[in-house]
């Protein structure tokens, strides 16, 4: 936390964190309806994206739901990643409304640096996520039907099991850490300007834009919605269409059906809000000549994109016949918990009754 910054080679030795700025940016404009409607989008984002995927965890876990279809393994690593970025993501831009800069959660020390820039980095990474379980719904199609070239089958045996995915989960996830580790040693803290900064230091950005490629750009911009095609298109070929899940309409029964129809839906989710976020990322980092008049535009872009995680597990908590019996059932019994002990409250017998009934029962005797 030594460290001082060097205001004349600030491009080329230090990366601002897009939030430190965007914070100094916000008290410049002052634009208080801009400022509230951040907070309570990131608020509600921040609750309601935690709340729905601690849920559909335990829906998933608590059905076992692996055991029907392989591909919710992917979903509960999507689920587990929304809720780092919920923490990370959404209660930083809450806190940077109501909170002094000289506050921030992750410029207490250089451990809380280190390690929110480490899992800043990681969360991201669900596109690829995403794109594992397109392709297990891919897969699994050419598996079921028994079509495609004897490469795909055989491809298919081995992806489309419990094992098999979570080999995939495994395998993704040291590549994110591997890719993102050197946020460990890279950032820290550093006073400047009278404020604790958290902020990572490299000499070019060429690792960071390998690194957001890789984990951002490529599998949202390109690999989901190349998948996404091929899922509706196949479907489109054999005549089957998508079940009308959230209308209660298609066949309930079909699995199959169902799991590519929401593995869609949030492959489509996951392209329509991130993939504008990408795109001003880049450009915030490109631009020099920022103008007030553009910080609108990027916060609203930036509470657009933190609405997917409350989306995402909402399709299926809503959509997925299983998942909505099960919280169905969770719930009825949360209720029926509580009505039971109120009724064992309320139930209390006057002291006289009780003195009566024990002198008729020893009498009796």
């Amino acid at each position: 936390m030594n460290a001082t910054l060097n205001t004349s080679g600030i491009i080329d030795q230090w990366i601002y964190d897009y939030n430190d700025f965007a914070s100094d940016w916000e008290a410049a404009t002052a634009d208080r309806k801009l400022v509230a409607a951040s907070a309570v989008v990131s608020l509600s984002s921040l609750v309601f994206g935690t709340v729905f995927n601690i849920a559909a965890i335990v829906v998933l876990v608590r059905r076992r739901l692996w055991r029907q279809h392989e591909g919710y393994l992917y979903l509960l690593a999507i689920f587990i990643g929304n809720i780092v970025i919920a923490i990370t993501d959404c209660l930083q831009h809450f806190l940077l409304q109501i909170v002094p800069s000289s506050l921030r959660l992750e410029a207490v020390s250089d451990f809380t640096c280190k390690m929110w820039r480490f899992l800043f980095g990681v969360v991201f990474s669900t596109g690829w996520y995403t794109s594992a379980l397109l392709l297990n719904v891919c897969l699994r199609d050419h598996l079921v039907r028994h079509t495609g070239c004897p490469c795909w089958q055989r491809l298919a045996v081995k992806y489309c099991t419990v094992v098999g995915s979570l080999v995939v989960n495994g395998f993704l996830t040291v590549c994110f850490v591997v890719t993102d580790c050197w946020n460990l040693w890279k950032s820290e803290v550093i006073s400047y300007d009278g404020q604790q900064i958290c902020l990572t230091s490299i000499s070019n950005y060429h690792w960071l834009y390998v690194s957001a490629g890789f984990q951002w750009v490529v599998p949202v911009c390109f690999v989901i919605p190349a998948l996404c095609v091929v899922v509706a298109w196949t479907h489109h070929r054999h005549g089957t269409g998508f079940a009308f899940v959230f209308f209660g309409e298609g066949d309930q029964n079909d699995v199959e059906k169902e799991f590519a129809s929401l593995s869609t839906i949030v492959g489509v989710v996951v392209f329509v809000f991130q993939v504008p976020m990408i795109v001003t990322e880049f450009w915030w980092h490109h631009e020099t000549d920022l103008r007030p008049h553009h910080y609108p535009i990027v916060k609203s872009i930036m509470l657009v994109f933190a609405i997917h995680i409350v989306v995402v597990p909402l399709c299926f908590l809503v959509g997925a016949k299983q998942m909505r019996e099960e919280l169905k059932m969770l719930f009825e019994r949360g209720c029926c918990n509580r009505n039971r002990q109120a009724n064992d409250k309320n139930f209390i017998l006057p002291l006289d009754s009780v003195e009566n009934t024990t002198s008729e029962n020893t009498a009796s005797d």
